[in-house]
C-alpha cells in the first residue's frame, strides 16, 4: 500500500469527521424563532463537534502538536469562511474558543484524566 493510502487509511476517520464538520458549519440553516431550549446550545454543538475530533486524533496516535495546529486551523478557517463566504453564516470567536476548547480536551483526554485521579 503506497504511503498517501496508507494515511488516508490511518486517519480515515478523522477525514470522515472533519468532512461532517465541514458541511455541518456550511449548511443553511432554519432560523430559529423563540427562547432557546438550551442557552448557548450553539456553542455546545460546536465543543461536542471538536471534542470528537481531538479524541479521534488521539486514537489514531497522532502528532499531537501536528493534531493541536490542525485543530486550531479548521476551527479558524472554518469560522473566517463562514464570515466570508456565506450570507446566512457567521464567524464568532467564541465558536472558535469553543472549539479549541472541545478540541483540546478531546485531544489531551487522557492527560486530564491522570490529573484527576
Amino acid at each position: 500500500m503506497s504511503s498517501g493510502k496508507m494515511f488516508i487509511y490511518r486517519h480515515r476517520w478523522t477525514l470522515i469527521w472533519t468532512i461532517v464538520i465541514i458541511i455541518l458549519s456550511f449548511i443553511r440553516l432554519p432560523e430559529r424563532t423563540g427562547p432557546d431550549l438550551i442557552p448557548y446550545a450553539d456553542k455546545i454543538e460546536h465543543f461536542v463537534l471538536y471534542f470528537v475530533l481531538g479524541f479521534l486524533l488521539s486514537k489514531e496516535d497522532s502528532n499531537m502538536r501536528i493534531s493541536a495546529v490542525y485543530i486550531i486551523l479548521l476551527g479558524a478557517l472554518i469560522e473566517i469562511g463562514q464570515g466570508v463566504l456565506t450570507t446566512y453564516r457567521t464567524g464568532d470567536y467564541l465558536d472558535f474558543l469553543m472549539n479549541l476548547v472541545g478540541g483540546y480536551i478531546g485531544l489531551y483526554h487522557k492527560n486530564i484524566i491522570k490529573l484527576v485521579k
